[in-house]
């Protein structure tokens, strides 16, 4: 993709966006392109709109999807070093399905449903990932579970925390049950289906797939995206294999994936101006 048809794409979907970023834009850069220029100012603001964020008043939930968009707003920021500091194609795109992932979790979770039902969703989702952290500190070799860094001060502490997060948000689980027509919390904790379609089906296996879930990220629409998110996976994988491919110091090899990025990045932007907490 040349950067021509970079900056035609990305203006056919956010023009007056664009423009209005483009007139703050400093006037000496050491950046080598507008393209990337554009990505940096945008993200800048975001960083800034998340610091400005961290003062206000929020409840538990709104200050657990505050902490989510920190580590989102780190991935966009790691993206941007990839291509101009490691000029690493692979890692870019790596970075770039990590950010749609973690778009489409918040809004599965954040953007949808009611208050009860974000609720539930929100405390399935925690579980799942403490589980994930907890499974981390140790490893199954045949039947005997090793526990990994099991001496250590700091992972005592960590599997402490681990734990007490998990009560606490089995407890919110138990309590939000009724609201969303669940009677069988303990076996919904073990599933954590947080993925669930309706209501109904949160005991069972049916879930959104992660295209489906892409396709409810509110970005610029490019056609076939929610496939190019999916297909990502690939580069993480190692099946990309840019050594066959170009030469990574040109910066044009990284318009496609700085496309979709800021298209997310955009995207990630407006949901930070929907979000009430400074209103308080």
């Amino acid at each position: 993709m040349t950067q021509d048809e970079y900056r035609g794409k990305l203006l056919s979907m956010h023009g007056e966006i664009l423009e209005e970023i483009r007139k703050s834009l400093p006037k000496e850069s050491a950046l080598k392109s507008e393209s990337f220029q554009l990505y940096n100012h945008l993200l800048t603001n975001v960083e800034s709109r998340l610091n400005y964020l961290s003062a206000t008043e929020k409840t538990w939930m709104e200050n657990y999807e505050w902490k989510y968009y920190l580590a989102t707003a780190r991935l966009f920021r790691s993206f941007y070093d990839v291509c101009e500091k490691l000029h690493d194609y692979d890692l870019a795109c790596s970075t770039v399905r990590s950010i749609a992932d973690r778009l489409a979790i918040s809004a599965l979770i954040f953007n949808s449903g009611d208050v009860a039902e974000k609720k539930f969703r929100l405390a399935l989702f925690a579980l799942d990932t403490i589980d994930s952290c907890l499974d981390l500190l140790k490893i199954k070799e045949e039947n005997t579970v090793v526990e990994l860094f099991s001496t250590e001060e700091f992972e005592l502490e960590r599997l402490r925390e681990l734990n007490e997060w998990r009560l606490s948000f089995e407890e919110v689980i138990t309590d939000v049950a009724p609201q969303v027509e669940c009677f069988d919390p303990e076996d919904i904790i073990n599933k954590k289906n947080w993925k669930f379609r309706r209501k109904r089906q949160i005991r069972e296996k049916k879930q959104y797939s992660w295209i489906e879930m892409y396709a409810m990220i509110p970005y610029g629409k490019i056609c076939g995206i929610e496939k190019y998110f999916s297909n990502l996976s690939q580069a993480t994988h190692g099946l990309f294999g840019t050594a066959f491919k170009f030469d990574e110091n040109k910066e044009e090899n990284f318009y496609t994936p700085l496309l979709f990025a800021t298209d997310l990045l955009i995207c990630f932007s407006q949901i930070l101006n929907t979000k009430p907490w400074d209103e308080a």
